[in-house]
């Protein structure tokens, strides 16, 4: 096995990867450091609560579901308007949809929350400055 790995040039890169670890981990660092990787580790942070959250046979339902509606919708026509309301009509459709919205509530919610101090401040500018061409108005 040993012989195979020196034929592939494998023990060969790995020599002279330990021979310029210092390097290499500075580099490392350094890519650690930037705000984009910070972003992305507290993603994959929350991004795993959410796995740890989810029941292992939900996940696993929607991962067969989704390769198969994809599967059927290349092999079929696309369905008309009125295929589509009856489909919403189902009870499976208004389960799985009535969920979406409440992921989609809870996102407008937080995006509304996170928004609201820049909207007050905004406000408070336009009525400072309604106030300035009011009293520039009662001055003339």
């Amino acid at each position: 096995m040993l012989q195979r790995l020196h034929d592939r040039g494998v023990l060969d890169l790995l020599r002279g990867g330990l021979g310029s670890s210092d390097k290499v981990l500075s580099i490392v660092v350094d890519a650690a450091k930037t705000p984009e990787a910070i972003n992305a580790t507290r993603n994959l942070l929350i991004l795993s609560k959410v796995m740890f959250a989810l029941e292992p046979a939900l996940l696993e339902d929607v991962v067969t579901a989704v390769p198969n509606s994809l599967a059927q919708a290349r092999e079929q026509k696309p369905l008309s308007l009125w295929q589509m309301l009856k489909k919403m009509c189902s009870q499976d459709m208004r389960r799985a949809l009535s969920a979406m919205l409440g992921i989609l509530e809870s996102f407008g919610k937080s995006l509304g929350s996170a928004s609201a101090p820049e909207l007050e401040r905004i406000q408070s500018e336009i009525a400072e400055i309604g106030c300035v061409v009011a009293l520039d108005r009662r001055d003339q």
